[in-house]
């Protein structure tokens, strides 16, 4: 059997024009990471240094999957791939927590656990968000787009990622109970670090301890993944109760931890 060679023919070259909001969201990412990288860099570090937690690299690292996730590009499970994706996420959960209630822990079978929850994550996530989202609606709690009040959308959107929260390094001072000041830590610690970062931020007159978090407010939202099912989605919905107050002169004093009158 023969070959026979054909000319292809003319090849016609077109340059590359990729859609204006597609420009605009690699510019508008490429600019934020170069902003934080600059600010990281000259920003003077405060006493626990190189342990704080820096959530502009939070915000860098998950804007693309955000933006991505409004335009509605990734994983959207219909009803019965969700329901089964959010039972056998919680169920390796257990199995994970299980595993480290063990006096010597199977530290192998903990990576294989993770890394295949890991694979419903993205499906857990969108599916509790669909759950928030249709409650802020039964409720009332839309908003009417501006010059387009027939438009109702929740916001701002419901958005979290479950991951491991980074830590808090909370102070008061030693003569009352009172919180007095807070830093975020780095969520992989050791317990070394943490006393070595409380003896550093201790002195006469104030007091500090590092404690876990369940959830932080950032955009996205920072949800425990170790949790169950529960936990998690009151987590999250009192992280989205954040967002949402923060268009409101309430959200704006909460941050400050101040207690208004009426």
């Amino acid at each position: 059997m023969g070959f026979r060679f054909v000319p292809a023919g003319v090849v016609e070259y077109r340059p590359w024009r990729p859609p204006a909001w597609a420009l605009l969201l690699v510019v508008a990412s490429l600019t934020g990471t170069c902003l934080g990288i600059g600010i990281a860099a000259l920003w003077p570090k405060g006493p626990v240094g190189d342990d704080e937690y820096q959530l502009w690299r939070w915000e860098a690292n998950t804007l693309l999957d955000n933006a991505f996730a409004r335009l509605g590009i990734g994983p959207d499970p219909d009803e019965e791939d969700g329901e089964s994706a959010l039972a056998r996420y919680f169920e390796l959960t257990s199995q994970i927590r299980g595993l480290y209630t063990a006096a010597d822990p199977d530290e192998v079978a903990i990576e294989a656990l993770t890394n295949e929850r890991a694979t419903f994550e993205n499906d857990v996530e969108r599916l509790l968000e669909r759950y928030i989202d249709e409650a802020v609606d039964s409720v009332g709690l839309e908003r009417g787009l501006p010059l387009f009040n027939a438009v109702r959308i929740t916001w701002p959107p419901v958005d979290f990622e479950l991951t491991n929260p980074p830590q808090l390094l909370v102070r008061s001072p030693r003569d009352e109970i009172k919180r007095d000041g807070d830093t975020l830590l780095k969520n992989d610690l050791t317990l070394r670090d943490i006393e070595r970062l409380e003896a550093k931020t201790t002195d006469e007159d104030t007091v500090s301890i590092v404690v876990s978090i369940g959830g932080l407010a950032a955009y996205p939202a920072i949800v425990r993944d170790d949790r169950a099912f529960d936990s998690v989605l009151e987590t999250a919905s009192h992280e989205w109760v954040h967002h949402y107050f923060a268009f409101f002169p309430l959200g704006e004093q909460w941050g400050n931890g101040v207690t208004r009158k009426p």
